[in-house]
């Protein structure tokens, strides 16, 4: 599964909840392209999976945790804004 899609399910998943902000504030924009770099980007395919693996143990009631994997993807979002936008 890639990135875009993991954070749509998360997103449709959290939708009966309520709002997460931390959850919603992810772009699918930026994280279709974080999949493309991936693909011919060795620093945007480690981060791309060391974000599917915290992503993997996610629980709808874990504010610290949610707050954790933001942060943690804020450095490759940068980076591929910087280096793959168009």
């Amino acid at each position: 599964m890639n990135l875009h899609d993991r954070i749509q399910e998360l997103i449709r998943e959290q939708h009966g909840y309520g709002h997460n902000g931390i959850l919603f504030s992810f772009s699918l924009k930026l994280c279709k392209k974080i999949d493309e770099a991936s693909k011919h980007d060795s620093f945007a395919k480690k981060t791309l999976n060391e974000i599917l693996k915290l992503l993997k143990n996610y629980k709808k009631d874990c504010d610290s945790y949610k707050k954790r994997v933001y942060l943690f993807s804020a450095k490759p979002l940068i980076y591929i804004q910087t280096n793959f936008s168009q």
